[in-house]
């Protein structure tokens, strides 16, 4: 019983919110954005994961690496408009 006087079988019913299949979405979140290197894509679930560019003052992260995602984030549609 949990604090509601309701077994934990009827909670997680109550509670049951559809899925999506097995797999649905999976070819929208493997797609590439750009690559590391050849054969070493960096994909949208990628991103959505977190994106990190690190280093010491003056070494070009926002106009290098960052720039790079941009670009790539608003080519593929983060921008928010079509």
């Amino acid at each position: 019983m949990n604090l509601n006087g309701r077994s934990n079988d009827e909670l997680s019913v109550a509670v049951d919110f559809p899925t999506e299949p097995e797999g649905a979405g999976r070819e929208c979140t493997d797609t590439p954005l750009l690559y590391l290197s050849p054969g070493d894509p960096w994909t949208t679930r990628d991103s959505f994961e977190g994106t990190q560019v690190m280093g010491a003052t003056g070494l070009r992260e926002t106009s290098g690496a960052g720039a790079t995602l941009a670009r790539a984030f608003l080519a593929n549609g983060y921008g928010g408009w079509s």
